[in-house]
């Protein structure tokens, strides 16, 4: 029996935890969708290729392409995604082949117009006639050889086998992981999903020994560990009772209630072994309520590196969920982001993952991140009716420029619809980073509060706004909770003593321009500028403001925005100026409804902004 310093699993018990962190710093977290991009595979009809086993030309990823494999190669991103025909009628019922994809940035993708892939009428024909070879993993060698784990798929059970390759054209069929474990006792049995732990060299995530093996973690219903001594046979640990080790599991009332699946290849790290995993939401009172039932989030969980069963931190919360239109709709419409795939490629990480079995998505973690936290430090704010927003505060140095009478200004910066959310992080896509130029931070020392608005809610409206015509904006004389929870963040920053309550700045993008208007609006004594960006205003709301005139205005819009038309801030610039309002107004001539990119680089933007003092 294979033993590698077994210790007692996770409980799946709801409210026991493994080690009671303050803080979940071991986890890789704040990972982003691009911006503009979806899926970056999707089936395509017209791709074509002879099976050798059906003996006739078929359209290979005609119906799905999704669960991917990545990894690096030849200093471009190799991109290994399962790809569905039209032989079946759903899920499990089509074959499935592996198709190859390339790419310079780890965004935009170059497909072979051929499988790389595929089952033939060679040894592993019983294994993988006719469902397939599903849901690779890949990782290399220090020597550069490729090693994949894949799920073969003949419609009676599915099962972990092993191939590699060195160029993705030549392969080797290495048959069952587990096909010489324990005399072939596991050779007939349900396996698959493998995570072999790597380690990051020189940008590579390659395979690496622990305690003298190689190791794998694996397993859908729960998480267990094999190891190895050539990363191609595998032999399972198991406990007492000769049985699966079962290392994690399904947690009632948790997102992860249902499966807990590995996901793309571990990392060794200074803090432990990080996995990655599927967690799939029950479907009966099991479930997590906070999420779809029977939808696909992904989480982490850190084991020891000395003793590689043991656990030492679970996240309790998914760091990624299923939120775009095409993670949540396809085959599988509860909702799925099923992570496979993981490369630390030009300094960032690129997690690789199938969209609701249909699409393959991106999601993308700047290393850089650790700068923002350092200088952008992430904290709660609990408000007096139970709303909890998280935020970032930027504080000045200790510098004497910019300082008045002992006290620095304060920049409210909030953002657009598409960053809401609770994972402190979001906010920060769009004008976060130039809070980090220390050029900038010397020159117009402040405190920045970047807080982050629910999901659930639209910074000063109740619900999105059926049209952004600004005749058309709504106005709710009750601030809904989250704009409370807002306001009273902002009046708890402007209360430190080092705040200079005369230059208290507005600084909003989109959804975070519209809030900036209505702040104004409400609260016009407070206030020494404001930069609605790309934002939108009924005039008559600004018209009714007493006050308002006491606000310097800069306003930034693209003149082809189709998203908020720049006729919103057309039509507050004219409302602000007949109400005596120092206010100008800058449009972009083509651009979107990204102009909060043209407006940071204008020449004064920072210097008009800082100049504010409240009249």
């Amino acid at each position: 029996m294979a033993v590698l310093c077994l210790s007692c699993s996770l409980s799946d018990k709801k409210g026991e935890s493994v080690v009671p962190a303050e803080a979940n710093d071991w986890a890789m977290t704040g990972f982003q969708r691009v911006e503009g991009v979806g899926a970056v595979i999707s089936p395509d009809a017209e791709q074509k290729f002879f099976c050798p086993v059906r003996k006739e030309v078929v359209r290979w990823e005609s119906d799905d392409t999704f669960n991917p494999a990545a990894v690096t190669y030849n200093g471009r991103v190799a991109l290994l995604y399962r790809a569905e025909d039209h032989s079946g009628g759903g899920i499990g019922t089509r074959t499935s082949r592996l198709g190859l994809a390339f790419s310079d940035d780890g965004i935009h993708f170059d497909k072979q117009s051929e499988p790389c892939f595929y089952p033939d009428m060679d040894s592993q024909y019983d294994a993988e006639w006719p469902g397939g070879c599903e849901d690779p993993r890949v990782v290399q060698t220090e020597d550069g050889l490729y090693v994949m784990t894949y799920t073969q798929w003949n419609r009676r059970v599915p099962r972990l086998a092993v191939a590699t390759t060195r160029d993705f054209k030549t392969w080797e069929k290495h048959g069952l992981a587990f096909g010489k474990a324990y005399d072939g006792r596991f050779s007939e049995l349900f396996s698959k999903s493998a995570s072999i732990v790597t380690r990051l060299d020189a940008g590579r995530l390659v395979a690496t020994k622990v305690n003298g093996k190689y190791l794998m973690y694996w397993g859908e219903q729960f998480v267990n560990l094999a190891v190895s001594d050539n990363l191609v046979d595998w032999e399972p640990l198991l406990d007492e009772k000769g049985e699966f080790l079962k290392l994690i599991v399904p947690r009632e009332g948790y997102f992860d209630s249902s499966l807990t699946e590995c996901g793309p290849p571990a990392l060794l790290t200074d803090k432990g072994i990080l996995l990655m995993y599927n967690g799939r939401n029950a479907t009966d009172n099991k479930r997590c309520e906070k999420y779809t039932p029977g939808a696909y989030c992904a989480g982490q969980v850190l084991f020891s590196a000395t003793e590689p069963t043991k656990v030492l931190a679970r996240l309790d919360e998914p760091f990624f969920i299923p939120e775009a239109d095409f993670e949540k709709s396809g085959q599988y419409p509860m909702g799925t982001v099923f992570i496979e795939g993981l490369v630390y490629h030009r300094e960032k990480w690129f997690l690789y993952y199938g969209c609701a079995d249909s699409r393959v998505g991106v999601a993308v973690l700047d290393e850089r991140q650790k700068v923002f936290d350092k200088v952008l430090v992430p904290s709660t704010f609990n408000a007096s009716n139970g709303v909890a927003l998280p935020y970032r505060l930027a504080t000045p140095e200790p510098l004497a420029c910019g300082k008045e009478n002992g006290k620095y200004p304060l920049v409210v910066f909030l953002h657009g619809a598409g960053e809401r959310g609770t994972d402190n992080s979001s906010q920060l896509v769009h004008g976060g980073q130039m809070w980090l130029n220390p050029q900038l931070r010397e020159k117009y020392p402040s405190y920045v509060l970047i807080p982050q608005c629910p999901w659930e809610a639209f910074w000063a409206y109740e619900k999105w706004p059926v049209s952004f015509l600004p005749e058309n904006m709504p106005y709710a004389p009750d601030m809904p909770p989250a704009y409370q929870a807002l306001k009273e963040l902002i009046d708890s920053c402007i209360a430190m003593p080092q705040v200079d309550v005369l230059r208290i700045y507005l600084v909003g993008l989109s959804m975070g321009a519209m809030c900036t208007y209505d702040l104004c609006c409400r609260f016009p004594n407070l206030f020494a500028a404001a930069v609605p960006i790309c934002g939108t205003v009924n005039p008559a709301r600004i018209a009714q403001s007493e006050g308002i005139e006491k606000i310097a205005f800069s306003l930034y819009h693209g003149d082809a925005d189709e998203t908020v038309p720049v006729e919103g801030s057309r039509r507050a610039f004219r409302a602000l100026q007949d109400k005596g309002a120092s206010v100008r107004l800058r449009e972009f001539p083509g651009c979107g409804h990204g102009s909060w990119n043209p407006a940071f680089t204008e020449p004064d933007f920072f210097s008009w902004l800082y100049q504010q003092r409240r009249r």
